[in-house]
């Protein structure tokens, strides 16, 4: 199975941003980079973007503002950000 690909460049400068915060943990998500607090994701790389948990009516004025788009996976879509 090959790797996912995703923005090296974006990954380091998250890296660099998040991580210097105690609470936050890297790990995975459908092989993707991701971020924890607590054991909640709560930002992850995913392909060509970053997606960010975010509250709904936060993402639906994002997505609106045509500053974000829905998180898809699978045929599945999700306006928060993650399902």
């Amino acid at each position: 199975m090959a790797k996912p690909a995703f923005n090296k460049i974006y990954k380091e400068t998250i890296d660099s941003i998040l991580l210097k915060l105690p609470r936050v943990k890297p790990g995975k998500m459908f092989g993707y980079p991701a971020y924890y607090i607590n054991g909640k994701l709560f930002a992850c790389l995913f392909e060509d973007g970053v997606c960010v948990k975010v509250p709904e009516s936060f993402a639906k004025k994002l997505i609106m503002d045509k500053k974000g788009v829905p998180f898809e996976r699978m045929g599945r879509t999700c306006v928060n950000g993650f399902n």
